[in-house]
C-alpha cells in the first residue's frame, strides 16, 4: 500500500553565533529561520515565519527589547549564551507556514530528547509527520548524531 503522506526533503544549514546579540544582527531580515538560544540548558528554540509569515526577526525581536534584556540580565554583547540560525532549504517548492513550524518542532523534539524536558525554555510543539530533515554547518551539539 503506497503512502499517502508527501515527504517534505529539507535541509537546515546551522550557523553558530557567540550570543543572540550577534544572531539578531546577522539575520535581523530574516522572515524565514529556526534560532536556537543556548545548547544543553535554559534552551529557548523558535521560528521565523510559522505563524503568518510576514515578520522578520528584527519587528519579532525589536533592537530596544534586545538592549532592553541585555541590560535587564547586565550582559554585555559578548557575553551570554551560544546562539544558533538554522536557514532552511527545501528540495523544491517555498516554504509555508505549517512547514516551518514541523521544522521548528522537529528540532525542539531533538533537543528534548538529549537534554531533557527539564532545560527547555520552550514548549515543544508537536512532531509532523511527512519531514526528512537534513543538518548541516556548525550544528548545536544536540542535534549531532552518531
Amino acid at each position: 500500500m503506497e503512502s499517502l503522506i508527501q515527504l517534505h526533503e529539507v535541509s537546515v544549514e546551522w550557523r553558530r553565533f557567540d550570543n543572540f546579540f550577534a544572531l539578531w544582527k546577522s539575520h535581523r531580515s530574516a522572515t524565514q529561520l529556526i534560532y536556537v538560544i543556548g545548547e544543553t540548558h535554559r534552551c529557548y528554540i523558535g521560528s521565523i515565519g510559522s505563524r503568518k509569515g510576514e515578520l522578520d526577526l528584527g519587528a519579532r525581536y525589536q533592537w530596544q527589547s534586545v538592549i532592553c534584556a541585555r541590560a535587564i540580565l547586565g550582559l554585555e554583547e559578548d557575553h551570554g549564551q551560544v546562539a544558533y540560525a538554522g536557514i532552511l532549504k527545501k528540495s523544491s517548492g517555498s516554504f509555508q507556514s505549517i512547514d516551518i513550524v514541523a521544522i521548528e518542532a522537529d528540532v525542539q523534539n531533538s533537543f528534548v530528547l538529549a537534554c531533557g524536558f527539564e532545560n527547555a525554555l520552550f514548549d515543544p510543539k508537536d512532531l509532523a509527520e511527512g519531514y526528512s530533515l537534513t543538518h548541516s554547518g556548525e550544528l548545536p551539539s544536540f542535534l549531532l548524531r552518531d
